[in-house]
């Protein structure tokens, strides 16, 4: 009885070696072949670690071109604009209040104007009545006053308000 093995690709009885990885047992000139085979893949994975490795090359050293980078600039570009446009809005409300408001003032003006004009056209007056146009006056000049500092004082503040669609005056 013969104790060679049998070659598992050519089936024949003959002396074999036993492939350490796949474990089959191998004629010398399928054993070659094998070996080939197992260098032709080590070829391959080297050829796609090298395409891998120049893939990686070119990402890093262009950043701006991943998408991700793209998403975020226009992410930020979006922002700006709707930043830009509330901004905007937050100055046309400002005006408008600003408008009523002085017209307010205005209104109150003319009415205090008007009440002067008829104390001296009248000449009936006293000091009760000079104190309360005074006091009617130191009034008007408050609300201006008060409306110029809370503006200096919103001017003033270095934070990002939390809410840009909020303003508060």
């Amino acid at each position: 009885m013969d104790s060679r093995l049998h070659c598992v690709e050519c089936r024949k009885q003959r002396a074999t070696s036993k492939c350490a990885g796949c474990l089959q047992d191998l004629c010398y000139n399928h054993l070659t072949d094998h070996c080939e085979q197992l260098s032709k893949e080590l070829d391959e994975i080297e050829i796609n670690r090298n395409l891998f490795r120049q893939t990686l090359t070119e990402q890093t050293n262009h950043p701006k071109n991943d998408s991700l980078m793209e998403e975020i600039n226009k992410w930020k570009e979006d922002s700006i604009i709707k930043i830009q446009q509330i901004a905007e809005e937050c100055k046309q409300l400002l005006i408008q209040y600003t408008n009523k408001y002085f017209n307010q003032l205005e209104i109150d003006l003319a009415k205090l104007t008007d009440q002067l004009r008829q104390t001296r056209q009248e000449n009936d007056f006293n000091e009760i009545d000079l104190n309360q146009l005074k006091e009617k006056l130191t009034q008007l000049k408050k609300k201006t006053l008060i409306n110029h500092l809370r503006s200096s004082q919103k001017k003033s503040k270095k934070d990002f308000p939390n809410d840009p669609n909020c303003i508060s005056i």
